[in-house]
């Protein structure tokens, strides 16, 4: 079984579970937040712009129901780790 990834007291992902890729580098992981299953998105340290760019909309639209939530953010020395909430969805779902 693969161990999890410790960013802090708060954060954990499993590099083997990925869930997803955005076209800038972004990788969407399985973790959890305070205890709380989550994806978790990591970028890279260079992309802080991005980043606090992304965190502000997502704050402005935490309250919409078709956007996903925002938890937190944490950092080690080479990416910001986004915690998000978690949807999953299958293709039957949405035909």
């Amino acid at each position: 079984m693969h161990q999890p990834r410790v960013i802090s007291e708060k954060l954990t992902y499993f590099p083997e579970r990925k869930i997803g890729q955005e076209s800038h580098g972004g990788i969407a992981f399985e973790g959890s937040y305070e205890g709380r299953s989550v994806a978790i998105k990591r970028l890279q340290q260079a992309n802080v712009k991005l980043v606090r760019k992304e965190i502000e909309s997502l704050i402005k639209s935490d309250e919409h129901e078709n956007i996903v939530r925002y938890y937190g953010v944490e950092q080690d020395l080479d990416f910001f780790y986004i915690a998000l909430q978690r949807v999953v969805l299958a293709i039957w779902m949405i035909l």
